[in-house]
């Protein structure tokens, strides 16, 4: 039974000249060695049936057989190791089949025609049985048989080259001078009798190996097969790969029937000589399909026997164990890469699993880069695959030393998924494309073995975090923001080369550069006379007061939520000056410099323009907890809002993109006295970088934390440009006796809705951050157990409130989990004071019955770092009275906003 045979490769050992030992159950082509066995049984029988063995037949009728076994496999496949076994095990169990040593013509060239080389090593084979039975009458008539056939072959040596290596010429030279076309292949039988009889054999076994890779010996040999190795008692096993015999065979073809401009009826008369041509030579029932590993396991349990290999786990097992410290991707997702690399040729995979393992020994040395194994397993699938990349048009100078850029990196795989049109998901760097893009596939392990060799150092955890930021923004964002607003738009003549050096992805740009570019390609065919400036995380601010603004309702509405600051603040310039001054409460100031880091500005050949983004806090957080960077970014230095160009390669860029705004100089003076804000919200953030974290992140983890942000993102920014029903502050009057009470409550006014406010708007933003990166980093996090999945199964997105955010965290604390372990990312993000604002005391616009403020509070608590908490708690106490409508950021308008 199948289910008894257990397959056990030792990769222990230098996998060069490797042969297999059948009885030590290495074999792994165990089907195909059945195949083998049954085929020779049956050409056997078909000798001895047609007296052949007895020598017993008519000279003048030739019996000829095809005995041609073609073993296929592609490159790597183990044909030479197969070929090796086979003629051990023949040689070892069955004495009555006698084979030669393996032939392959092109190793040595030896000048002569490859039925000669066949009968140079036939003849060694009897001479040397001879000269230990000392028969000398075997011995004059074997002598007798080779002169016989001398003249024969005396014409496939000719001296003239066209005549040696084109077999058509050689055979029609042999008719020419020969007094019987049969002659040649007649005497050859009678020799292959006599050498049959001397020995005793019942077949003999000419293994031929590799003749597809030189194209002249792969034509010369299939023609000696149809010409004269037609013997019942000789049996050929010829390896290769079928495609390629298939395009040899079809180019000699069009070469002797087809003229320079084929014709169709020339190219399907040549498709069908060559397939005819092959299935006579290479009968379809005697081809012999080596399996790939993907195939033989599902079979035949197959165990790697190593110093570093866990002899309890099977292939796929092991493949796990290696692929999860390689790619830091958790088991269950790693089905697609385990897939790809066990359909790889044999040689491949064990090489590469050698690696692996070999890479165990230099485990404890994580700090070296160049000893870790995300880059044992690059460098493997480097040399490993080396002409795919460069077929993929890689330029690997880019991204194969240890420590790349991460632009780098990410304008590698831009241009990959952008040649194979997969810019929409692409970029979780997975090998889960057709098998016949094998060498896309390949290009993506290797960048994911990059990625994942970025986030390999245990005790870089803030840093690791920056480069998630850093990796979602120059990979995940670029694509999706090429494929949704660059590639319909493109001016003519321009190309995506255009879009990458504009964005700054080719060079070692700083990410909050980068990150700032996306904003006017976003919004670059936004019409403030017909929409809202908002649009998949991009927010456009007004520079002066527009012509169309509707003072009255924006300052009413501000009122009316309490916010204290119900003055238009009239543009990001304004709210740069007006932030740092001592009259403002800090939690506005935190949200004031949230807004900042998160701005930029845009210069056209007309006007400035003002934005804000998600991708720009993404940006700022990413510099901030950036430990490498020789910059050191504060608060202070990335509150200052840069001005970038705007893009020149759209065809949006001329049409309806003008400010209709009157001019509105703020001519109220700002005292911009130094606060001690700055102190204190710095000694916040300090605190928060300082917090020690382990993480190891997969480009698949970082992928799909994208695209749920990316959908979240385009979501809230659709249900933003609606018309909003808030919650508004409302006097009640009740006379009792000769008084007068007045209270103040909130509730929904009835009936009127109005356009969103920046805070609002920006809240959401937050909401969705945290909530993508929450449900993603839960999903695919390297080291949860699967049972835990099913936790956020149903999760959903955030829109208009927290509360699926605070349904998600309460889920989250029921299955048991060490947040700030098992989430790191996400609990950086929720520790971060810059978002506070955004996230504390949210009740007051949400429906749920519990707050998003009590829930991250009980993550605080869960934290040994009880300094978060008292610094939660204290921020939280000067804003208990004041929700996200009462910051004072709502008092800057969005453009298209509040009009007549």
């Amino acid at each position: 039974m199948t289910d008894k045979i257990e397959i056990f490769l030792d990769l222990s050992s230098s996998l060069n000249n490797q042969f297999i030992d059948i009885e030590s159950h290495q074999n792994l082509q165990i089907d195909s060695f059945k195949q083998i066995d049954n085929l020779l049984t049956s050409f056997k029988e078909f000798a001895s049936k047609e007296n052949i063995i007895n020598n017993v037949y008519d000279s003048l009728y030739l019996k000829r057989k095809n005995n041609t076994i073609f073993i296929h496999g592609e490159r790597g496949a183990g044909k030479t190791t197969f070929l090796h076994s086979i003629l051990a095990k023949y040689k070892s169990e069955n004495k009555k089949f006698i084979s030669l040593p393996l032939i392959d013509p092109t190793l040595v060239e030896t000048h002569q025609h490859i039925l000669i080389d066949i009968v140079t090593k036939l003849t060694n084979l009897v001479n040397n049985s001879l000269t230990c039975c000392k028969d000398e009458n075997n011995h004059h008539k074997f002598r007798e048989s080779l002169e016989k056939m001398a003249n024969g072959l005396k014409l496939l040596s000719s001296p003239d080259d066209k005549i040696r290596y084109d077999a058509a010429s050689f055979l029609e030279a042999a008719i020419s001078k020969s007094s019987s076309g049969q002659s040649l292949e007649q005497n050859f039988h009678e020799f292959i009798d006599t050498i049959t009889s001397i020995l005793g054999c019942e077949l003999l076994i000419i293994a031929i190996d590799d003749v597809d890779t030189k194209t002249t010996k792969a034509k010369e040999v299939l023609e000696v097969i149809r010409c004269y190795l037609t013997h019942p008692q000789l049996v050929i096993l010829l390896s290769g790969d079928l495609k390629l015999y298939s395009h040899i065979v079809k180019n000699t073809k069009q070469e002797e029937v087809a003229s320079k401009t084929m014709s169709d009826n020339e190219d399907m008369l040549v498709e069908q000589l060559e397939q005819q041509y092959l299935l006579k030579l290479l009968p379809v029932d005697q081809r012999i399909n080596l399996k790939k590993l993907s195939d033989i396991e599902k079979t035949y349990p197959i165990t790697i026997r190593h110093k570093n290999a866990n002899p309890t786990l099977k292939i796929r097992g092991l493949l796990e164990d290696l692929l999860l410290k390689s790619l830091h991707i958790n088991k269950q997702h790693l089905s697609s890469h385990i897939d790809f690399i066990l359909n790889q040729p044999v040689r491949t995979v064990l090489q590469l699993m050698r690696s692996l393992l070999e890479a165990e020994d230099n485990k404890e040395n994580k700090e070296n880069k160049e000893n870790n194994p995300s880059e044992i397993f690059k460098q493997a699938l480097y040399h490993g695959f080396i002409g795919s990349f460069v077929k993929e048009k890689m330029q690997l100078d880019n991204i194969s030393q240890s420590s790349p850029h991460i632009n780098s990196i990410c304008f590698e795989l831009f241009k990959l998924l952008y040649r194979h049109g997969e810019l929409e998901t692409g970029y979780y760097a997975r090998p889960d494309s057709n098998y016949d893009q094998s060498g896309y596939n390949a290009a993506k392990l290797y960048i994911s073995s990059a990625i994942s060799n970025v986030f390999s150092s245990e005790k870089n955890g803030n840093n690791n975090i920056s480069n998630v930021f850093k990796m979602m923004l120059a990979g995940g964002a670029v694509s999706n923001i090429y494929l949704t607003y660059v590639a319909n738009n493109l001016e003519e003549k321009h190309t995506f080369d255009d879009y990458l050096d504009y964005i700054g992805l080719n060079r070692n740009e700083r990410i909050t550069s980068l990150a700032a570019h996306f904003s006017p390609i976003i919004l670059d065919k936004y019409d403030p006379v017909k929409s809202k400036a908002i649009k998949a995380g991009v927010i456009r601010t007004p520079r002066r007061k527009p012509s169309t603004f509707n003072e009255n309702i924006f300052e009413n509405l501000l009122k009316n939520v309490g916010n204290t600051s119900n003055k238009r603040i009239p543009s990001l310039e304004s709210l740069a000056k007006k932030h740092d001054n001592n009259d403002w409460e800090f939690v506005d100031y935190v949200a004031a410099k949230t807004i900042l880091i998160s701005s930029h500005y845009a210069t056209t050949t007309t006007e400035n323009r003002d934005y804000i983004s998600i991708y720009g806090l993404l940006a700022s957080l990413a510099e901030l907890l950036d430990d490498n960077s020789d910059a050191n970014y504060t608060i202070e230095s990335l509150t200052p809002i840069q001005t970038y160009i705007y893009p020149t390669f759209l065809s949006g860029k001329d049409t309806g993109d003008k400010d209709d705004s009157d001019d509105d100089n703020d001519d109220r003076e700002v005292q911009n006295n130094s606060s001690n804000h700055s102190a204190k919200l710095e000694t916040l953030i300090q605190e928060w970088k300082k917090t020690p974290l382990n993480i190891e992140v997969s480009s698949l983890l970082i992928g799909k934390i994208w695209a749920r942000l990316n959908y979240t993102l385009n979501q809230i920014s659709e249900k933003s440009i609606e018309k909003q029903q808030y919650k508004i502050k409302i006097e009640k009057k009740e006379e009792t006796g000769t008084e007068t009470k007045t209270e103040i409550g909130t509730e929904t006014e009835t009936g009127t809705k109005y356009d969103i406010l920046l805070s609002d708007l920006f809240s959401r933003y937050v909401w969705g951050l945290i909530n993508a990166t929450l449900i993603e980093e839960f999903r695919y996090n390297k080291s949860l157990s699967k049972d835990k999945f099913d936790v956020l199964s149903k999760a959903r997105n955030t829109n208009t409130t927290p509360d699926e955010l605070v349904k998600n965290l309460k889920s989250i604390e029921s299955s048991n989990i060490n947040f700030k372990e098992s989430l790191p990312i996400t609990f950086k993000l929720i520790t971060c004071p810059l978002l506070w604002p955004f996230i504390s005391n949210t009740s007051k616009n949400s429906t749920f019955e519990i707050t998003l403020y009590e829930e991250i509070k009980k993550i605080f608590k869960t934290d040994q770092e009880s300094k978060f908490l008292d610094s939660f708690n204290s921020f939280n106490s000067e804003i208990e009275n004041k929700n996200i409508l009462q910051l004072s950021i709502a008092a800057l308008p969005i453009m298209g906003c509040f009009k007549n």
